[in-house]
């Protein structure tokens, strides 16, 4: 990503101001520009195995992140190959308004269905964004359990059937 630095003979900050700007239109004022997408960082941010420049919050759950759990790169050895292979992501990847849809059909359908990002909603030092959920059913899954969930399923009950993990 192209990035600009300022430096200046000034007393050190504790924080400094930083910018995500992913489009700018040239006919506009800059320093307004600048003044209306300013945020303030922590310089505690900027450490040697790596920089982060998000908003503050963005920090907090950052770091609440880091904090708990184990990292998958860490869980699987290092060794990512593959993500979740589902079979028909048309099927079992989910938006919110399908999700919402679901649990308020059946509440128990929030048991099975789980916050779900690809690989390219996935930016390091950067908060995820939920847009997706995946309908996690494994093998021995009683479906008939969660009526809404089958009935979202059974829409495309030929093409999962057609998988060739069924037959």
């Amino acid at each position: 990503y192209p990035s600009l630095l300022f430096l200046d003979n000034a007393p050190k900050s504790d924080t400094f101001y930083a910018i995500n700007a992913n489009t700018y239109d040239m006919q506009s004022d800059l320093a307004d520009f600048v003044r209306d997408n300013e945020y303030t960082v922590a310089r505690e941010h900027l450490r040697a195995d790596g920089w982060s420049l998000a908003k503050s919050t963005g920090q907090a759950l950052l770091a609440k992140l880091m904090a708990t759990g184990t990292q998958l790169g860490e869980y699987v050895n290092g060794k990512i190959y593959r993500g979740v292979l589902t079979g028909y992501n048309e099927a079992f990847v989910i938006d919110e308004a399908t999700r919402n849809k679901l649990i308020a059909q059946d509440p128990r359908s929030a048991e099975v269905i789980k916050p779900f990002l690809a690989g390219r909603e996935i930016k390091r030092y950067n908060p995820p964004i939920i847009e997706n959920y995946l309908t996690y059913i494994p093998w021995s899954f009683e479906i008939e359990k969660y009526p809404a969930i089958f009935s979202h399923l059974d829409i495309f009950k030929d093409k999962l059937s057609a998988r060739p993990e069924v037959k």
